[in-house]
């Protein structure tokens, strides 16, 4: 016997992680330099592979673990972000981050030369 309840649930369709995410994230490969700010290291080249407003993925060297800051330096921006999770895939380590913060390279470069600038104002005591 047909039963219409059971027909519908058959044909009901998950929803894909891209759609899941907050943003969609967008395929690419670019070499970044990626430093571990949690552990002061040297800043090193990774593969970005995705990204999107709220984060990316990456393929890198480094021994990252969740939680990490990382700096990631694009060729036109700085992403501050963290390690939300990581996977080992052959030698290298696959790292999805979620981002905190960024600045345009222009607007680094003059904050990094002219640190007064960005500083936040210092108010006069009362």
């Amino acid at each position: 016997m047909f039963n219409m309840e059971s027909s519908a649930a058959a044909t009901t369709r998950l929803p894909t992680a891209n759609e899941l995410r907050a943003a969609p994230r967008q395929k690419t490969e670019l070499l970044v330099l990626v430093t571990n700010l949690s552990q002061a290291g040297h800043p090193t080249e990774s593969l970005l592979l995705d990204l999107s407003a709220t984060g990316m993925r990456l393929q890198t060297p480094l021994p990252l673990a969740v939680r990490d800051a990382v700096r990631v330096d694009l060729p036109r921006f700085t992403v501050l972000a963290e390690v939300v999770h990581r996977s080992k895939v052959a030698e290298r380590v696959e790292v999805g981050l979620k981002l905190v913060h960024s600045l345009d390279r222009e607007q680094l470069e003059k904050c990094l030369a002219g640190w007064s600038e960005c500083a936040v104002p210092q108010h006069a005591a009362p």
